[in-house]
């Protein structure tokens, strides 16, 4: 399995140029026909976050216990990593199937593909965060130094599990084509299958620790670490994100390395 990681890692440096244009591509073309073009990849996030925003700060104003910053950072800082995640799902499981012209042509680095789409669903990350970063400076009356760092170490340990876990949707889909509707499933009743909506008074000790059974709580956890409590509340939740993510990057490099090759008798 590390051969793959190390295999995805020397694909990634030679292939930068094309990873570059393909992401470029994929941000763009969708907005090419809009009256605003360029500008709707960077006017969506960032609308998207002021709204939920306006509703949690000015017309159900709540501050959190024990801080200064209010129920809208809360959200926030769990809802943005969850919401990138699931639309990422939503495109790595089709990836293959959209791509059948590359897929099957020999000389094609499959990779870049998995690349360029993680890259995608950063760069609206960046875009949605920065705001939250704007809304933090405005309305909490300290901000800790900390924040920035654990925010781009919860980045990207994000990163790692997101490319891992791109590999794995992309490599199974083509051969299981009802894995799309699955995730899709996944995505809708996520929401509410993390802690992303809810603060840990709202249930028992007992059912909170149900949360710990998904992968997808480790991420909100460290994402909430960094942007509304700034600093590390649990250091088992981060060494447990960190190994999961690691996990599962190796499996997901491992195994799209071994099924590739058939990718075009697939499609």
């Amino acid at each position: 399995m590390s051969q793959a990681v190390v295999s995805l890692a020397l694909i990634t440096a030679r292939n930068r140029e094309l990873i570059w244009e393909l992401t470029r591509r994929e941000l763009m073309q969708p907005q090419a026909n809009h009256f605003l073009g360029r500008y709707w990849v960077f006017m969506h996030p960032v609308i998207s976050v002021l709204v939920l925003f306006s509703v949690f700060y000015f017309i159900y104003p709540t501050r959190m216990s024990g801080t200064n910053r209010g129920f809208e950072i809360y959200l926030l800082s769990g809802l943005i990593p969850w919401v990138v995640i699931s639309e990422l799902m939503a495109r790595a499981c089709p990836l293959i199937r959209a791509n059948a012209n590359l897929v099957k042509q020999i000389v094609f680095p499959l990779e870049t593909l998995v690349i360029k789409t993680v890259l995608v669903s950063l760069f609206v990350q960046l875009v949605m965060s920065a705001v939250v970063f704007v809304i933090l400076f405005t309305t909490s009356t300290a901000v800790s130094p900390l924040f920035l760092p654990l925010w781009l170490a919860a980045l990207v340990i994000q990163s790692v599990f997101m490319l891992g876990l791109t590999l794995i949707l992309a490599s199974i889909t083509p051969f299981i084509p009802d894995m799309e509707d699955l995730v899709s499933l996944i995505a809708r009743a996520g929401l509410f299958l993390a802690p992303v909506l809810y603060v840990s008074t709202m249930f028992s000790p007992n059912v909170w620790r149900l949360f710990y059974l998904n992968p997808f709580s480790y991420i909100v956890w460290i994402h909430r670490d960094a942007l509304f409590y700034q600093t590390i509340t649990s250091s088992v939740v981060w060494a447990v994100a960190i190994l999961m993510s690691a996990l599962l990057l190796a499996f997901g490099g491992w195994l799209f390395h071994l099924v590739s090759p058939s990718f075009g008798e697939a499609i």
